[in-house]
């Protein structure tokens, strides 16, 4: 039984590419192919299936996936309880997160969370909403960060709240206001930047959800500012994403007014390591800031 077999077997698994894995994980392609052969010489069958475009599991792989996941969380959960016990922050710490925590949130947060801890890396895992949730079940990542509507099958501490504001095109009929209402938006198409997490839409326009167009939705906010920027329709955004993005547009908030809430969250009962503990509670203290 070789620990680095599995935890590489598990990293491809993931990429489903082998020369991408062994990037992630610092090796040489050679040394990653060997290890996956040195499994599949352990277990007696093959693991991957190759393809022109990557790898994908074996039937049989799929069977022992988690199990040797949960082999290697408890490797991870032992170098762990060793660190607690001797108040030593260091380690790979795996978060799952969406694009808007990407750009709004979490650079400053590694940065700062780095400057204390500077033995700590960050491996990141950027999905949609229902691929954090499946990380978060399947334990390929111990923390992560999700927004209200999603939050509620998971353990949960508030992380940050983010006002609503109505973006428009500079020469849009609303540009010039300060607030508006739903009711004035949904004259017009709408654009979304929730898309995979319509419960915030349904949120923001409440009882005017039925009433509206939504012509298009985006999962992340530059290519639905890109579409209000030339006219194509009335956006919702949070305020944090209208400071990551210099447009040619124009802001207003809602009224009456409009917030979401995004929450760090784990596994309901499972045990978070010291490691993501700490990052955690310096993260739910930090955005405010």
């Amino acid at each position: 039984m070789d620990m680095d077999n599995y935890e590489i077997f598990l990293k491809v698994a993931e990429t489903g590419n082998i020369t991408r894995a062994a990037q992630i994980l610092n090796y040489t392609q050679s040394g990653v192919s060997h290890a996956i052969a040195a499994l599949e010489k352990e277990t007696g069958f093959p693991v991957f299936v190759r393809s022109k475009t990557g790898v994908a599991l074996t039937e049989n792989a799929k069977e022992i996936l988690p199990e040797i996941r949960r082999i290697v969380s408890m490797k991870s959960g032992l170098r762990e309880k060793i660190s607690a016990i001797n108040n030593d922050v260091r380690g790979v710490l795996r978060v799952a997160v969406f694009t808007g925590m990407i750009t709004e949130y979490m650079p400053r947060l590694m940065r700062d969370f780095q400057a204390v801890y500077p033995d700590v890396e960050f491996d990141l895992f950027n999905g949609t909403y229902d691929e954090i949730c499946d990380v978060l079940r399947d334990g390929r990542a111990g923390l992560g960060f999700l927004p209200e509507p999603y939050c509620l099958e998971f353990d949960c501490i508030p992380f940050a709240v983010n006002s609503i504001y109505a973006v428009f095109s500079s020469d849009h009929p609303l540009a010039k206001r300060k607030r508006v209402s739903i009711e004035e938006c949904i004259r017009y198409p709408v654009i979304s930047e929730f898309k995979g997490c319509e419960g915030i839409l349904d949120q923001i326009l409440g009882e005017w959800k039925d009433r509206a167009d939504i012509r298009y939705n985006f999962y992340e906010g530059s290519a639905m500012l890109s579409l209000v920027e030339k006219g194509f329709g009335v956006g919702f955004v949070r305020d944090t994403t209208l400071r990551n993005y210099a447009m040619d547009i124009s802001a207003a908030e809602l009224s009456p007014k409009v917030e979401t809430r995004i929450y760090a969250v784990t596994k309901k009962g499972e045990h978070l390591t010291y490691l993501a503990r700490v990052f955690r509670d310096f993260a739910c203290g930090y955005s405010d800031k």
